[in-house]
């Protein structure tokens, strides 16, 4: 399944619009100067949008500071203790600033200041000897180039802890017990992709564009969610979003069941009355289109795995990611019925039941 990506959702770098009555957009971007008061109090900085435009902000006793970051303080941005830092300011009334260099500024009081992204530390180094800033963000890490340029964008990992679907049972509602085995199964599974192979693929694309300066970043993240849940039964799905270039991604989706009680993993297989054959066979005859050729059902069975199984409330799908079926372009899904195709063949207590 592939999913094109949604520029909307990116963090946009907006520049400052004055509309006819008045009122004024966020300023985003990179605070690349500071001034201070001799007593050490913050009292302007410059901020230079995506599209290299430096706007001046006035700081005042008005002015409300915060921070999305976790670990960085309104305080923090004040004092200027961290070196890089990206914010959005709503702004008020005109000012007057000039830049370190002797530059007039636009440049306008700072209402409001919020800290989007701070620069950590610690760099990257790709096998060319390029070293990559990573830029912390409330749920993402941004990876750039020195000059700016973004090459990947990696959403902080989800789950299964204090995530909750509407109309779903959650982790919350299992026992002390269950909920720590279902987190050090989920522990061990870890990342199911490498952030540094994303990141060399997303340079090797930026460097075959010829450096393009308007590149698109890759995208990628991994969630873990509940999905369904029956009398002994509770299922989750983990969902790995992998780049396929800057603006399509591909989803990978991955089902797991576990014990109410114990939070033990189940085999999907143990969930069947009949054997793992048997319960394989069949799933596959549902699954196959009715044009389908032996080919594919021999490229279904061999992909067909105890993860390709996802249990929702109203159905069973059978996930095969892109790249598994070598005939198939794309992803291919297929969603069975319990009580019309799976009724004789799952046991009764695994089929999960709608939440009231």
């Amino acid at each position: 399944m592939k999913r094109q990506r949604c520029l909307g959702c990116l963090l946009a770098s907006c520049v400052l619009i004055l509309t006819a009555c008045g009122a004024v957009q966020p300023v985003s971007g990179q605070v690349v100067e500071r001034t201070t008061e001799e007593n050490g109090t913050l009292s302007a900085f410059v901020v230079e949008t995506s599209t290299g435009e430096r706007i001046g902000l006035t700081v005042t006793e008005k002015t409300r500071v915060f921070s999305w970051v976790d670990g960085v303080s309104g305080q923090d941005f004040a004092a200027g203790s961290l070196d890089g830092m990206a914010v959005s300011v709503v702004t008020g009334d005109p000012a007057d600033l000039t830049a370190n260099d002797g530059t007039d500024l636009p440049a306008y009081e700072a209402s409001e200041v919020q800290i989007t992204q701070v620069r950590l530390a610690e760099t990257i180094t790709l096998s060319d000897g390029t070293e990559v800033e990573i830029w912390q963000g409330s749920r993402d890490n941004r990876y750039k180039l020195a000059d700016g340029t973004e090459l990947l964008w990696e959403q902080h990992p989800v789950g299964p802890d204090r995530v909750h679907v509407a109309g779903q049972e959650s982790l919350d509602d299992l026992s002390p017990a269950a909920q720590e085995a279902v987190r050090a199964y989920y522990d061990a599974q870890g990342l199911l992709y490498r952030t540094y192979d994303e990141l060399e693929n997303a340079y090797a694309a930026y460097l075959e564009s010829g450096r393009d300066p308007g590149f698109d970043s890759y995208l990628v993240g991994q969630e873990t969610t509940p999905c369904a849940s029956s009398d002994r039964v509770i299922y989750f799905l983990t969902s790995v979003t992998l780049p396929i270039n800057g603006s399509v991604a591909t989803e990978v989706r991955l089902g797991a069941a576990f014990d109410r009680e114990t939070g033990a993993h189940l085999s999907p297989w143990d969930l069947f009355t009949c054997s793992e054959e048997e319960a394989r066979q069949t799933l596959l005859d549902l699954a196959q289109p009715s044009d389908g050729t032996d080919s594919l059902r021999a490229e279904m069975e061999a992909a067909l795995t105890p993860e390709s199984l996802i249990f929702f409330p109203d159905h069973l799908e059978l996930a095969f990611p892109e790249g598994t079926l070598p005939s198939q372009s794309h992803a291919f899904l297929a969603a069975l019925d319990y009580e019309s195709d799976l009724g004789a063949i799952l046991q009764d207590w695994a089929i999960p039941r709608e939440m009231e």
